[in-house]
């Protein structure tokens, strides 16, 4: 028995078990060859991974055709495991004999994009493809770039809590430090009761002890949501050219070019920031008990000053 390759790749004296003809690819709705030569593999029988022929030739991997548009196969064969031994295969290990058109050419533009039923989190993706087939050679060219928006806690109703369990504030709130069950004793005095906890005035600069007597025992809460990201915004760019020619009748070559770039964001209440500016002023430096002895507690403003902060000398 003879066994040989017609003049389109298809083999010549083996009965395929199955042919999937340009109609019956175009069905299957694949993007390119990679997405339907997965998806056809994932449910041939037999002895480990397949062993895919183009043109009725073996190829140094499926990434010599894997970018391809689908439009560029003629037919798929699905041959019977014993031609696997002909190209040092195991026996019944599964063969798919990929046949591309001799002449093709092709430009395509592809966007797709992703919304959320409740808003954020938004996706965009583009990809461009060249394909060119002719005389033995092969030449596919893709580029690809998506674009996500960050997804906010207040889009979703979610509050970000420090340690102690209260929420992050932009303008930020006072606790003790180090372990302390206060302030700072002169606090207390002012207020008349303990304070471990007190809202920081906003809008004002240089503050003194006294500028937190209003504050004293309460919080400020309002949420950190339009800061803080659950999902990170990010851009991601991709690249991938395959080049495929005949040197002759036994020899191949195959060049392969791969890239990315990307880079993404992620906003948080906690950790994340590090910059703000101390609590501190003119009170720091007032003559009296409170400061000839006390330990003063500090702590960064305005994205992580719930965490408790180490003591500071003044």
């Amino acid at each position: 028995m003879v066994f040989g390759l017609r003049f389109d790749g298809s083999y010549e004296g083996v009965s395929p078990r199955d042919e999937l003809n340009e109609e019956d690819i175009a069905a299957h709705g694949a993007r390119d060859v990679g997405e339907f030569l997965n998806d056809l593999t994932a449910n041939l029988s037999g002895r480990g991974s397949p062993l895919v022929l183009v043109n009725g030739e073996p190829v140094n991997g499926i990434e010599d055709i894997s970018a391809l548009p689908t439009e560029a196969l003629r037919k798929v064969q699905l041959l019977p495991p014993r031609i696997a031994m002909r190209y040092g295969g195991r026996a019944g290990t599964p063969v798919v004999n990929v046949v591309v058109k001799q002449n093709f050419r092709q430009a395509s533009l592809l966007g797709e994009g992703a919304l959320a039923t409740a808003g954020g989190g938004e996706t965009i993706a583009g990809e461009a493809t060249l394909t060119r087939a002719a005389k033995g050679r092969r030449l596919n060219l893709t580029l690809r770039a998506q674009h996500s928006e960050q997804l906010f806690e207040q889009e979703r109703g979610v509050i970000s809590q420090a340690e102690g369990g209260l929420p992050f504030d932009p303008v930020g709130n006072v606790v003790p430090g180090g372990g302390s069950a206060e302030i700072d004793p002169a606090l207390n005095a002012l207020a008349g009761l303990p304070v471990d906890l007190a809202a920081v005035p906003p809008g004002l600069a240089n503050l003194r002890l006294s500028d937190f007597l209003p504050g004293a025992g309460r919080r400020n809460a309002s949420s950190m949501g339009q800061l803080t990201s659950l999902i990170p915004s990010g851009d991601r760019f991709s690249f991938n050219a395959t080049w495929y020619g005949k040197l002759s009748a036994r020899s191949s070559l195959t060049a392969f070019a791969r890239g990315s770039l990307g880079r993404s964001l992620l906003r948080c209440a906690s950790g994340c920031w590090a910059t703000g500016r101390a609590v501190t002023g003119p009170w720091a430096a007032q003559p009296g008990p409170a400061a000839s002895g006390a330990r003063r507690r500090t702590c960064l403003l305005p994205w992580n000053c719930l965490s408790p902060a180490e003591p500071m000398a003044l």
